[in-house]
């Protein structure tokens, strides 16, 4: 399969299956034998993957950019009086494509770069690893399928054929459901989302309407999914995805899509992208339990992909400035004014702090296809690091892998 062939695809792919979009996805060129052939191709490990250990499914890849030190000192701007824990055991989980090769992979690095590891071959990462698990697109971007897989190589389960239009994927925290969204049609955004239960197999349809519902999310302690409808409100159903769904809060002043949400660590709140006035942005928070939202940025802004840092005291996000440039910010919970975290002069975006907060992950994309740096922010000295040259959207940490 010729990835670099396919590159425009693949891109819209990848960013179809980790953000949230408001026009259906692109589909390629690939031909129906291409798509086959390149399925047939992944299939043939699948013996390996359903019975492999990590050592099996673990082979170490030179192309990775490992080590690559940019250390720059007008990044220092970044450090701050921030909390951080005690350092963790935790690598990174991105999606590269290696166009020499002509491969897209699911792949593992220390923070440094070091120690790259592909994970999954032919396949998009969906979103954050839990429970010893993830989701992946599997296949051809015309026609993927979805799979959860173990972080050990493990085939979980087979969530959607090729040819069942699947748009993303989350696996709960405890690793035993997953909640995906697939489109109805190719010819329009009509879609549905469902919890499967991955011990039992048992799918319960928690949405299926004319609409775009995109985004679900899991608490952490399993009992709520939420996820952005295309009546630009934020949703909420019970984790198993069993009872009706409620509307948690209007966040929107039109349908166009909301970039991103991530819940607290005690799953009582969440950090949002909320729009207003058409092309405008805020990082709000959500308390769940009293059901207010918080406006943290204000302005003229294009602030979106929030995510909570170490403890819930700081929130990270990507401004959008007007001469195409982007910057990693962060703004505490109590509110006041944010920071930058990087200077601005590329174009970085969706930030991921470790579990321990002593690193932030970011992309640097270098041209207008979602494709760019894998970068590692470190909090307390202000260094940078470069951890892979060419990687999709956003990195994922993951303790103890």
């Amino acid at each position: 399969m010729n990835w670099q062939r396919f590159l425009p695809s693949v891109l819209a792919f990848a960013a179809a299956c980790s953000t949230p979009t408001s026009s259906a996805q692109t589909s390629g060129a690939d031909s129906g034998t291409q798509a086959d052939a390149l399925l047939s191709q992944d299939s043939s490990t699948a013996a390996d993957q359903t019975g492999g250990d990590s050592a099996d499914a673990a082979q170490t890849q030179p192309d990775a950019a490992a080590g690559q030190d940019t250390a720059s000192p007008q990044d220092t701007s970044g450090k701050g009086d921030i909390a951080v824990g005690p350092p963790c055991d935790c690598k990174l989980v991105f999606t590269h494509i290696d166009l020499n090769a002509n491969a897209v992979k699911i792949m593992q690095s220390m923070p440094d770069g070091t120690g790259a590891t592909t994970l999954q071959e032919n396949a998009i990462l969906s979103s954050q690893p839990a429970g010893g698990r993830y989701v992946a697109m599997v296949g051809s971007p015309k026609a993927p399928s979805m799979r959860v897989m173990t972080l050990g190589g493990q085939l979980v389960a087979q969530v959607s054929a090729a040819g069942d239009a699947p748009i993303f994927g989350t696996v709960s925290a405890d690793g035993k459901r997953v909640a995906w969204t697939r489109r109805l049609s190719d010819m329009s955004n009509d879609t549905e989302l469902a919890v499967v239960n991955l011990d039992t197999s048992k799918s319960v349809t928690v949405k299926s309407m004319p609409s775009w519902e995109t985004r679900p999310a899991f608490s952490p302690d399993g009992k709520w999914l939420v996820w952005y409808g295309a009546d630009g409100k934020l949703h909420m159903a019970d984790g198993s995805g069993n009872n009706d769904n409620v509307v948690l809060a209007d966040i929107s002043d039109d349908n166009d899509f909301r970039n991103g949400l991530s819940w607290s660590q005690d799953s009582k709140r969440l950090a949002l992208t909320v729009l207003f006035n058409g092309a405008n942005s805020n990082i709000s928070l959500f308390d769940v339990g009293a059901a207010q939202t918080v406006a943290l940025t204000s302005g003229p802004v294009r602030h979106q992909g929030p995510v909570f840092g170490y403890g819930d005291e700081v929130i990270y996000f990507t401004d959008f400035t007007a001469d195409k440039s982007a910057t990693i910010r962060r703004v505490s919970v109590q509110g006041g004014a944010s920071e930058a975290v990087t200077d601005g002069t590329g174009y970085d975006v969706l930030p991921q702090p470790s579990p321990d907060g002593r690193y932030v992950a970011y992309a640097r994309w270098t041209d207008q296809d979602n494709l760019g740096e894998l970068r590692v922010f470190n909090v307390q000295t202000g260094a940078i690091q470069v951890v892979d040259t060419n990687v999709f959207n956003r990195a994922y940490w993951v303790a103890g892998l």
